[in-house]
């Protein structure tokens, strides 16, 4: 540093040496007369005025930029430290809402957002945090902050999606969701979704197909999409249920019908497809869609579905026969078998139905079920020595004798009384399960003894 600076003043002398130099051997060119702007001077003088001037410039401009470099400096240095305290500030208010104390994280956040105006974590977590404890309209105005900082933020523009759901207001949620699937067209999977959910709930089925085809072309890993999958046949479902409820049924029938092609194991477009025909007077179709949801879904609706429909016509012997023959489809199957074994006994046909409850009960785990419709057939037979047998039994599986205990917050079922409730994690919450059935108020006047009864009879219209 010291020879730098001898250096310079070794210059800055050898400059001073050379110019006087020059002014001894130009003393005559320097005494000469010289004008500016009208003044006589000397060529002399006007030479120590420019260099004057010049000095007085250049000495005033780099002070000027001195000063601003400082400035600038402790502007900057101002900033990081109000940044810093913005942040520690916004820290804070993490941590109380972490714990559970949304009033302190939002005192928290309005400090660093006094420190820091424009930080966006801080505006919209203040917003979310004023959302949590229903102050909505505050949420909105914080978070509408956040997108005059940024407004292509995504997370400030989920936030106002989430604030107007939350007050009901499903149109300008769907006006932000719209504007984020205009950012990302092709990749926001979940503001589609939401988009979708929307419509849904306002039972829009033409525009929630829509989104639903958006989602499905939308560029995300194929296992993100795949949950998406199952919403295909129900929105078309319901889009050709209302050509049902509308009677159009050309249009109904041929939509479910390609629903039921595409997803064979959607149970609704059966029934609502066999609906369609029995309203365009085809019974047979319908019935074959009974027997084909059966074949595909294994389950027993449109059996009972079928039943309903033929017993109402007046025709047991076809109810059986199709009972039969959904055994025979399934012989591995009980629950055709205990239609039939029920429907038998409605009909008054003891002996079979005994025989095919006898069959059940030797193919299953015992169960209640099975031991009331067999201690009922004993007591249309008047054997009730057996009907009392069967109903004991029953009473055994059913063990109403032995209490049992449920959590009255989740409904966590237990043999024996607990303190605590794993599921739901409370204390004192386990009662036992009679309880409730017994505490009910009863909502007449009369004394139990006197309320009307089977075999009282019934005032006469006057």
């Amino acid at each position: 540093m010291r020879q730098r600076t001898a250096l310079i003043f070794g210059v800055l002398f050898l400059f001073v040496i050379a110019i006087v130099r020059a002014a001894e051997e130009n003393i005559e060119l320097l005494k000469k007369p010289f004008s500016i702007f009208g003044i006589e001077t000397t060529v002399a003088a006007a030479l120590v005025l420019s260099l004057s001037t010049g000095f007085v410039v250049f000495s005033f401009i780099t002070l000027t930029l001195g000063l601003g470099k400082i400035v600038s400096m402790w502007l900057a240095k101002f900033r990081e430290r109000a940044a810093r305290e913005a942040e520690t500030k916004y820290l804070k208010g993490m941590d109380a809402v972490l714990g559970a104390r949304p009033l302190e994280a939002i005192k928290h956040f309005k400090e660093a957002i006094a420190l820091n105006p424009s930080s966006l974590p801080a505006l919209i977590k203040l917003g979310d945090t004023l959302r949590s404890i229903g102050k909505i309209e505050e949420a909105i105005s914080w978070h509408l902050k956040a997108l005059v900082v940024n407004p292509r933020h995504l997370q400030a523009l989920y936030a106002m999606v989430e604030d107007h759901v939350s007050k009901g207001s499903f149109e300008e949620g769907k006006k932000w969701l719209s504007e984020i699937i205009s950012i990302q067209p092709r990749r926001a999977l979940h503001a589609l979704r939401l988009m979708r959910n929307i419509y849904i709930k306002e039972k829009n089925w033409q525009k929630a197909k829509e989104i639903q085809v958006k989602i499905l072309k939308a560029n995300v890993l194929e296992e993100e999409r795949k949950a998406d999958e199952e919403f295909s046949p129900a929105i078309d479902y319901q889009i050709f249920s209302s050509l049902l409820d509308r009677k159009r049924l050309d249009e109904a029938v041929l939509g479910l019908e390609s629903i039921k092609k595409d997803y064979p194991a959607f149970m609704p477009s059966y029934i609502r497809l066999a609906e369609a025909y029995l309203l365009a007077g085809d019974e047979e179709g319908a019935i074959q869609n009974y027997r084909e949801c059966y074949a595909k879904s294994g389950s027993i609706v449109p059996l009972l579905f079928m039943e309903k429909l033929l017993m109402e016509k007046g025709e047991p012997e076809k109810t059986i026969g199709e009972y039969e023959s959904a055994t025979s489809l399934m012989p591995k199957k009980v629950t055709p078998k205990f239609l039939l074994a029920r429907l038998h006994l409605k009909l008054g046909s003891f002996q079979k139905a005994e025989a095919l409850f006898t069959e059940i009960e030797s193919l299953v785990s015992p169960t209640p079920t099975v031991e009331f419709h067999l201690a009922k057939i004993n007591e249309r037979r008047e054997e009730y020595l057996r009907a009392c047998s069967h109903y004991n039994e029953m009473r055994r599986l059913m063990k109403p004798m032995e209490m049992a205990y449920k959590c009255g917050s989740c409904g966590e079922e237990s043999p024996s009384w607990r303190d605590y409730c794993g599921r739901c994690e409370k204390w004192s919450t386990f009662h036992t399960d009679i309880e409730e059935e017994l505490n009910k108020e009863v909502s007449a006047t009369e004394p139990a003894w006197y309320r009307e009864s089977a075999w009282q009879e019934s005032p006469r219209s006057v």
